[in-house]
């Protein structure tokens, strides 16, 4: 313990007793107390009083003093004690603020079961008591006015939450958390034993991540007040099976602020919503079905993302977007029809949906995003909008069970790198007039093509394009063909007997492909379909 005695000696000696109680502040009296030794203090902006910045000690039952240097400490700052270990801690009355993350993680060795924040303290901040698996207790003071995002949570051990009657802006029922007027809904301790809540009808807010990671709970009654669920509000409920969502006013769904729910199987919202956020159903394990009831615009990233059980959606016939990522990993949806007048599909929209069979692309779309269906191994057939003007990289990536590929009445001008990788089961493949650059990798590995007729107007073919070709008996490269990337027809086993590689300029330059017997140059488009 670093001591005190040597500075309260000299104190006496020049100020005498009146000037100890004093050094506080007007009305605040302060007895010099014994601080834990490898505390670290820095000054405050104000200079009259100080922020514990740092533990450096190897103690663990912490004491905080009321005064370092002849002045108050005021403030425990940001991750002062972020992953210590401590069995006890004694917060001094001199303290106002605690900081983001102050005492989040505290050891799994710790001994602490029981919080006290001291009388005096006005705000603690973003998860200043954010996973710390021994405490078992948390007293909040009267004058506490501010709570940050996740102050508490993750804590497994936490049943009881004691609060002054007097505070004016929290308060307790049953050990869980509330405002003062009984409309938010702050946190509800993870180890209080009840397997159901039924949330008062006066809460009109969730707030970030209060019922995040509930393992007891296998009910909730949502109140029919409820207007806004903040950031993971309702996540992570492992065995909740039912949040009827259509029963309350709901407006404002935050970022993953359903997400990671495990028992969940049906969701419907209610008409009243206005606003989605990114994420909100990410990764609900159990989710079947979901309905929506109102008009929206805009679908949001991982909206539905690594929901591997969901087989049914019905998008509103408003929406004009889809974000990136959507759908990802939604492995048993086997049918979606996306409305016209949906003009962007973000990057990976419908990623790894091995399971979808079926997709109508709106006639509104223009462009194919990077990913948007790359791994789903079940599509077999797609029908491309005539507006489409480009097709992104790995946009169809890894899909095997595509038999066709007709672009003939689009306009796309550009198939990225590695577009239709692996596409091992295309046995038929009809350009666009419009086609100029073809990327790399973008059709490697097809052992299902038996002709490769390219259309004029082609300038580039990017490196490794068509290799692996097994199977390829005929194929034609336009005139119009400038560039020639790297192995670009490499595999198409370039000494097979019967092989017709045509080559409609006299001569072409392109680097590393070998001079196979069976290529010819020179062969009008006539003559190559004649053969």
């Amino acid at each position: 313990m670093k001591k005190t005695t040597t500075f309260a000696l000299a104190a006496l000696l020049l100020f005498g007793t009146a000037g100890l109680a004093s050094c506080g502040g007007a009305g605040e009296h302060y007895s010099i107390t014994d601080g834990t030794d490898g505390l670290i203090y820095e000054l405050n902006e104000k200079k009259n009083g100080y922020i514990l910045t740092n533990c450096a000690t190897v103690e663990t039952e912490i004491v905080v003093p009321e005064l370092y240097n002849r002045l108050p400490v005021r403030a425990i700052g940001d991750e002062a004690f972020m992953y210590t270990t401590i069995d006890s801690l004694t917060l001094p009355k001199s303290l106002r603020t605690i900081g983001d993350r102050a005492f989040l993680g505290l050891s799994a060795e710790s001994l602490i079961t029981k919080i006290e924040i001291p009388e005096g303290v006005t705000s603690i901040g973003e998860e200043s008591f954010y996973y710390i698996p021994s405490v078992k207790e948390i007293v909040i003071p009267s004058t506490l006015k501010e709570i940050g995002t996740k102050a508490f949570g993750l804590s497994t051990s936490l049943a009881r939450i004691t609060i002054s009657d007097d505070n004016k802006y929290f308060t307790t029922a049953s050990n869980i958390l509330y405002t003062k007027d009984m409309t938010e809904l702050v946190y509800y301790p993870e180890a209080i034993k009840s397997t159901s809540y039924d949330m008062p009808n006066t809460i009109t807010k969730v707030r970030a991540n209060a019922l995040y990671g509930n393992q007891n709970l296998t009910s909730i009654s949502l109140s029919s007040s409820l207007k806004e669920v903040e950031r993971r509000g309702l996540a992570a409920l492992f065995n909740v099976t039912s949040l009827p969502l259509h029963k309350t006013q709901l407006e404002t769904i935050g970022e993953l602020a359903f997400s990671e729910n495990t028992s969940v199987t049906a969701i419907i919202l209610p008409e009243t919503i206005k606003t989605l956020g990114a994420g909100a159903f990410y990764k609900n394990s159990s989710l079947q079905s979901f309905t929506f009831r109102a008009d929206y615009e805009e679908l949001p990233d991982e909206f539905f993302s690594n929901c591997p059980k969901l087989t049914a959606v019905d998008l509103p016939k408003s929406l004009k977007s889809i974000g990136k990522s959507a759908f990802y990993g939604c492995s048993s949806l086997t049918r979606i029809t996306i409305p016209n007048g949906v003009a962007t599909i973000g990057e990976a929209a419908f990623s790894a949906c091995t399971g979808l069979k079926t997709v109508t692309l709106p006639s509104s779309l223009t462009a194919i995003a990077p990913r948007i269906f790359s791994y789903c191994r079940g599509l077999t057939t797609l029908s491309f909008p005539s507006g489409i003007t480009e097709i992104g990289e790995s946009a169809f990536s890894g899909c095997s069970g595509l038999s066709a590929l007709d672009l003939k009445d689009t306009k796309v001008t550009a198939i990225g790198d590695t577009a239709f990788l692996s596409c091992s089961n295309i046995s038929s493949i009809t350009f666009p007039s419009t086609l100029r650059t073809i990327g790399m990798k973008a059709f490697q590995s097809n052992s299902s093509l038996k002709e490769l007729n390219l259309n004029d107007g082609l300038e580039s073919i990017g490196e490794a394009a068509f290799y692996d070709y097994r199977d390829m008996k005929k194929a034609y490269v336009p005139a119009s063909v400038k560039s020639i990337g790297t192995s670009a027809f490499s595999s198409i086993i370039q000494s097979r007997v019967g092989l017709n590689l045509c080559f409609e300029a006299a001569s072409v330059s392109f680097e590393n492909y070998g001079n196979p017997a069976n290529t010819q140059f020179g062969v009008t488009r006539s003559a190559y379909e004649a053969l």
